[in-house]
């Protein structure tokens, strides 16, 4: 995999962040909320890698509701590559894929397992506490709206 930017990933307001090797979404942000590597991979997918840590974005088990977390690559997550697509804004009208990592601009995306086409997101229903949003799949008809990756390097 080669080496793209550097990102921030929000989901719904909330800073994505690892806590304890799993992966929530923080309204109030920590004070270590994560920088990601974005790497593509030969077969058009992107590797987020935690910039501190050197683990890899990735979910355990590809049943819908599976928390995020992080791993070495060589640890055999169920998932640890993903395919990304851009937005123009949030109405997910123009539905545009990534294939290669340097081709990630600040704006905003759907994150989705390959396979099944889930998405990489936070349940809705948690928005009542400060508390941080565990980051899950959802099932690919699940209505979340995109999330915002911010290109910071």
């Amino acid at each position: 995999m080669a080496n793209g930017p550097l990102v921030h990933i929000s989901i719904r307001g909330a800073d994505v962040a690892i806590i304890n090797g799993q992966v929530y979404a923080s309204i109030i942000a920590p004070p270590n909320a994560t920088t990601w590597i974005a790497s593509s991979a030969d077969d058009g997918t992107i590797q987020f890698t935690d910039q501190a840590g050197g683990l890899v974005l990735g979910a355990p088990s590809l049943d819908p509701g599976t928390q995020a977390v992080v791993a070495p690559v060589d640890a055999g997550l169920a998932v640890s590559s993903w395919t990304l697509t851009r937005y123009s804004d949030d109405a997910e009208d123009d539905a545009s894929p990534i294939k290669d990592a340097s081709e990630i601009t600040s704006g905003y995306y759907a994150i989705q397992e390959p396979g099944t086409g889930e998405f990489l997101f936070r349940n809705q229903i948690e928005d009542r506490s400060l508390m941080p949003k565990r980051v899950a799949l959802q099932p690919s008809g699940a209505d979340q709206g995109p999330l915002v990756i911010q290109v910071v390097g």
